[in-house]
């Protein structure tokens, strides 16, 4: 609706006003004419204040349905929401269709792939939803990975270059390689940092932080979040943890980890 860009700067200031973090990109935004897919990844309450003020023209964004504070619900109606029940599938196809419609018209859209908050320590992605390439393929449109990382006050953004599919390209292996993408981006945020040796890491700190960033939003049902991630994300904890036992023993790895993702994971999808 034309309402929502004439209204973006206000939506805009009221993004800022939310995050109040301090945005370092460190690489260059992509920039495509005439529609274009965000996927973002998704760890906390600030991440779609933080994309809305990063992507600076008007973006739509999709998101799921639930509790919200006043200022959050006004800032997703100002800038222009399409809501999503993601367990009724009428309302998943009604989305889509909006979402599809709006890309048509040449309107920019924002979406979270993995659905949920990721709030594993070892773990880049979430195994993520691929409606997302689905409307890139359907519409022509193309999709630009872009990851956030938190230090404090201070986000760290990284973008990877545009993707164009084709109508018949396959949806799981694009998914696979799209949620690798955005993993490898988020590895090369994290290695901006100091490194630490294992017996360095204290995975009590992580605890503490996941903690802090659930009583930022205590709205947040975590208790489905919860339930969501554990069990989407259970295979790829398996084989973080064998890779790791492997490692630490000094055993060759093998295709342990190929085995198991190709084997047990499943791949999500709006459809």
């Amino acid at each position: 609706m034309i309402i929502h860009k004439i209204l973006h700067p206000i939506s805009l200031m009221i993004s800022r006003k939310i995050h109040g973090k301090t945005l370092h990109i460190l690489s260059e935004m992509p920039l495509e004419k005439g529609g274009t897919i965000y996927m973002a990844n998704h760890s906390c309450r600030w991440d779609v204040p933080v994309a809305v003020d990063l992507l600076k023209r008007h973006t739509y964004v999709l998101a799921g349905k639930q509790s919200l504070q006043f200022m959050d619900w006004l800032g997703f109606e100002i800038n222009g929401t399409v809501w999503v029940d993601r367990k009724n599938r009428n309302s998943r196809s009604f989305a889509y269709k909006r979402m599809k419609k709006l890309l048509m018209k040449n309107n920019n859209l924002l979406i979270f792939p993995e659905g949920t908050w990721n709030l594993l320590p070892s773990s880049p992605m979430l195994p993520i939803y691929w409606g997302g390439i689905t409307l890139a393929m359907e519409t022509g449109k193309p999709l630009i990975p872009v990851v956030m990382e938190y230090r404090g006050n201070d986000v760290y953004i990284a973008f990877d270059k545009p993707i164009h599919y084709l109508k018949n390209q396959d949806k799981k292996q694009s998914a696979d390689m799209l949620r690798d993408t955005m993993a490898t981006l988020r590895w090369n945020i994290w290695e901006y940092f100091p490194k630490e040796k294992r017996s360095e890491i204290d995975m009590k700190e992580w605890d503490k932080e996941k903690e802090k960033r659930l009583k930022e939003y205590p709205k947040l049902n975590y208790r489905v979040v919860l339930g969501e991630t554990v069990f989407a994300t259970l295979p790829y904890v398996i084989v973080v943890l064998i890779s790791k036992y492997l490692a630490m023993n000094n055993t060759k790895k093998g295709h342990w980890k190929e085995y198991f993702i190709e084997k047990y994971i499943d791949k999500k999808s709006y459809d």
